[in-house]
């Protein structure tokens, strides 16, 4: 009896008593195959005893794996090709100048250097190959980064208008007060002379980080402002100056009873991220308010008890956050809109400007 044929092998072959006794006490965690699966393992015993159909599936695998990892180089190769590519500058209208140098028709931008527009200048910035940034009349903008781990710039002062497809956290943008750390979208950033500004979030989400390592997240259709406290709280592009001015003086530290009323009133489920992002900033008691509302209006997850998170408990936190993200964002309606924002072809104007809600 050759090794192919012995039950090891071969089920059908007589039992070896070790084996099946071994076999007994295993069955219980066996995995229950379906008839696609029981097929590839008859497969595979055939071609255990026949050594010219083993050969065979053994080169397969060999063609298959081989394959996978060539289509792997290719992709690894392809993406440094995009980070890598060249920063070119293209100059819109009014003026520009790139590090004290007037815009040119072929202006590349480099680690170092500072893209500046005039009054009326608008300019349109090729990030490598991973998306475009525009800016605004009145922008300055530094290359910080442009390495294949990842791609950094600073606003120093203005508008910038993001369109990024890149991984989660590859693309970086500096301001004074707060990092804005791309995770795959569309947003509008500005930042006036004193450092203060707002990010305002099209599609996608942003996650900004205060110098203290504190974070905010600003999914598609909020915005929250930049200032020396670092980000504030996020708020729903839709909210009226009311529920934006309550969110404000709550994150401030002020205890205003009819702020909280405000808040406590929010309408929907995607209100709750100005709620949620309050939680740490609140007394105890305000904070237990807070939580009751969000609960009202979106359940916490089975296992999260609603004094763990008024104590802050950091799993309860990131247990029902999971659950509140999929409410905070309000991606474009329609496919055909969501196409037309991440391939570029909505006008610069209407990018810059994307929505009136946008400005304060």
């Amino acid at each position: 009896m050759s090794r192919f044929d012995d039950y090891l092998w071969d089920p059908a072959a007589p039992p070896d008593e070790r084996i099946a006794a071994l076999e007994r006490a295993l069955e219980p965690y066996r995995c229950r195959a379906d008839a696609d699966h029981d097929a590839a393992l008859a497969r595979l015993y055939d071609a255990a005893r026949h050594p010219s159909r083993r050969r065979a599936a053994v080169r397969r695998a060999l063609l298959l794996a081989a394959a996978a990892l060539a289509a792997v180089g290719l992709g690894t190769t392809l993406w440094l090709d995009r980070a890598a590519a060249p920063w070119s500058v293209a100059l819109q209208d009014g003026g520009a100048a790139l590090s004290g140098r007037a815009v040119t028709a072929d202006a590349r931008m480099r680690p170092g250097d500072v893209l500046a527009t005039d009054a009326s200048g608008r300019a349109r910035l090729a990030v490598g190959r991973i998306g475009q940034v525009w800016l605004a009349p009145g922008s300055e903008l530094e290359l910080v980064d442009a390495g294949e781990a990842s791609h950094r710039l600073a606003l120093r002062r203005g508008e910038i208008h993001a369109r990024i497809w890149a991984p989660p956290r590859f693309f970086v943008v500096d301001t004074r007060w707060a990092t804005a750390i791309d995770l795959g979208c569309i947003y509008t950033l500005r930042v006036d002379d004193d450092g203060s500004g707002s990010l305002a979030v099209l599609q996608g989400a942003v996650e900004l980080r205060a110098p203290d390592g504190a974070t905010v997240y600003v999914a598609a259709g909020t915005k929250a402002h930049l200032g020396p406290g670092g980000p504030g709280v996020p708020w729903p592009l839709g909210s009226d100056s009311a529920f934006r001015g309550a969110a404000e003086s709550l994150a401030a530290g002020s205890e205003d009873a009819a702020a909280l009323a405000t808040l406590l009133a929010a309408p929907d489920a995607q209100a709750t991220i100005t709620l949620w992002h309050l939680l740490p900033r609140v007394e105890h008691d305000t904070r237990a308010a807070l939580v009751r509302r969000i609960a009202e209006l979106v359940a916490p997850p089975p296992g999260v008890r609603i004094e763990d998170v008024v104590a802050l408990d950091a799993d309860a936190l990131r247990a029902w956050q999971s659950v509140l993200s999929a409410h905070w964002s309000s991606e474009p309606d329609t496919r055909w809109r969501r196409f037309l924002l991440r391939w570029g072809i909505a006008k610069p104007a209407a990018v810059l400007h994307m929505q009136a809600e946008v400005d304060d």
